[in-house]
């Protein structure tokens, strides 16, 4: 049975995002707005499609293409949609679609790519009008050659692994490689057991790179070839952050505006807010005092009379760094921080990436003591610890 995108989308709203998943054989009707996309005589290429729980054909939606490995037959595209990708993708608010070979012998090209991609956008609004294109180990010919073709219709190319056609090695198709590349951000993964491909994509890391390309390569630790330790949820944060980069927002700056925000709900006295930018109920908060390292929810209780009065605390940044780990889904941030009541502080912490979205894990703030008058400071200290004076009440509502 063929069933049409309109269907596919009655099907994610009665089951949720769960087996998601139609055949694609033949394409849309035309449309004003296909005509527009690029042009392909691969009309007929069949393809796996998953669509978002609440989808509908008129609301803009991010469009994945994956090119699935090896023979690229409907058996492993299915069985590729079914682990990684399908359901586990639409529910973070992609179209996705994977196109497959017919026969098991044919390899998908840059023009099946054009396929799948005007027939999607024949009866979707694709955001941007643009697509992420993965590549998974053979399939990384066609992202390539569709990237390349159209690089003003992909927003970004992830590698799993994956290299260019060999016969692009050098010359001219080299050169008009990198030069159509050159506003695509890449994020490419391999296994470090594999040590043939990972010893061809570092170089290739390196020339992309060096050409302006932002280029990322992650080694994998533990993996061979087919990387089972990409989880769903980790590859939909690297789209998602190919998506940021192709608009111009790096992860430094998402981490950086969370901040912001956070401290605004704090200045605001925004209580559900504020709270909300943890990472989970464990998160950790230390406070400049010895005695005050709280869990999320220990803070929160902590915290409620100053919320519940209407004004909480207000920190101004005077200057932040913020530092990621190679698969930058972790961020270490300090900062300089201007407080009415404590003066110059320091905060510095810890954010983790969840589902697209950074949070707090970690934070400790302190009152830095200037070296002049350390040795003053350390007697105060130590005299009150002798004669410890007893803690303030909070404050009452309204005060």
């Amino acid at each position: 049975m063929r069933i049409t995108l309109p269907a596919i989308t009655c099907l994610a709203l009665s089951c949720g995002p769960m087996g998601v998943f139609a055949q694609q054989p033949a394409p849309a009707a035309a449309s004003p707005a296909a005509a527009t996309q690029p042009d392909t005589a691969s009309a007929s290429t069949p393809y796996l499609i998953a669509t978002p729980p609440d989808h509908a054909s008129d609301r803009p939606a991010r469009l994945v293409i994956i090119l699935p490995p090896g023979t690229q037959s409907e058996g492993i595209a299915s069985a590729a949609m079914d682990r990684s990708f399908g359901a586990a993708l639409a529910t973070r608010g992609f179209i996705v679609a994977m196109p497959y070979s017919t026969d098991g012998r044919t390899a998908l090209a840059g023009e099946d790519v054009g396929s799948v991609f005007n027939r999607i956008a024949a009866e979707n609004q694709v955001t941007s009008n643009q697509t992420l294109i993965v590549g998974i180990q053979n399939g990384a010919r066609a992202a390539f050659e569709f990237a390349v073709a159209h690089p003003d219709r992909v927003t970004g190319l992830m590698l799993m692994p994956g290299m260019p056609p060999r016969d692009w090695a050098a010359g001219e198709d080299r050169a008009r490689m990198l030069a159509s590349l050159r506003n695509i951000p890449i994020a490419m993964f391999v296994g470090s057991e594999d040590a043939r491909w990972r010893d061809e994509m570092q170089p290739l890391a390196r020339d992309l790179t060096a050409a302006g390309i932002a280029c990322s390569l992650t080694v994998v630790e533990g993996d061979g070839h087919a990387l089972p330790s990409l989880t769903p949820d980790r590859i939909a944060d690297s789209l998602h952050r190919l998506g940021l980069l192709s608009a111009g927002v790096t992860p430094e700056s998402e981490v950086g505006s969370m901040l912001d925000a956070w401290h605004d709900a704090a200045a605001r006295a925004d209580e559900n807010a504020y709270f909300a930018h943890f990472a989970d109920a464990d998160s950790i908060f230390m406070g400049t005092d010895a005695t005050e390292r709280w869990t999320a929810t220990e803070f929160r209780a902590w915290a409620k009379p100053y919320f519940d009065r209407g004004r909480a605390w207000a920190f101004k940044v005077v200057e932040r760094h913020t530092y990621l780990s190679p698969d930058e889904t972790i961020a270490w941030f300090d900062e300089v921080l201007d407080t009415p009541n404590m003066g110059p502080c320091r905060g510095t912490g810890v954010a983790v990436l969840r589902n697209g979205t950074w949070k707090v894990a970690h934070y400790n703030l302190t009152v830095p003591v200037p070296n002049a008058i350390l040795d003053r400071v350390v007697e105060m200290v130590a005299e009150e610890l002798k004669n410890p004076t007893p803690p303030a009440p909070p404050p009452a509502d309204g005060q």
